[in-house]
This record gives C-alpha cells, structure tokens and sequence, in this order.
C-alpha cells in the first residue's frame, strides 16, 4: 500500500488573520479562497488549507492540525481497515 501526503489544513478562529500571515508575511499565494476553506499549493503538490471550526464532516475540533493521506488502492485500505476494527 503507497501512501502519500495529500494534505495539511488547519483549523483557525481567525480565518482572516492567518489568510493575511501566509499570503502578506510569508508570500504565499492562495489557489482558492472563502470563508470557509482557504487553499494554497505548495511546490511538491501537497495543498495546505485553513478552515474554521464548526459542525460540518471535516472539523468537529476547535484548533489544530489535520493529515490527510492519499493511498494507492482505497478498497484495499477499506478492507485493511474493516479487518481490524
């Protein structure tokens, strides 16, 4: 099974704050941008985000950060997993 780092987001209160560090103080450029998901790519093609908290699939957290793995095969991922638990 490969696996492969397919994204880093982070959970903030202060979507505009964190937008204004990234894009003003570290010059990274926003692919795309709401209120809700802010996207940059990064050179290896990994995208980091921020998203604020709140009650929907991706964020029952208040802060932090969050992984997402891409594998090679989810069917074999999902049976891996089922078979453990």
């Amino acid at each position: 099974m490969m696996y492969a780092l397919d994204t880093i987001f982070g959970i903030t209160w202060h979507m505009d704050k964190c937008i204004d560090f990234y894009e003003r103080i570290l010059g990274m450029s926003a692919v795309s941008k709401s209120p809700y998901w802010t996207e940059f790519a990064l050179e290896n093609g990994v995208r980091f985000a921020l998203h604020p908290p709140g009650d929907d699939a991706l964020c029952t957290v208040n802060g932090g950060w969050i992984c997402a793995l891409r594998v090679s095969d989810l069917s074999e991922i999902e049976a891996r997993l089922r078979e453990c638990g």
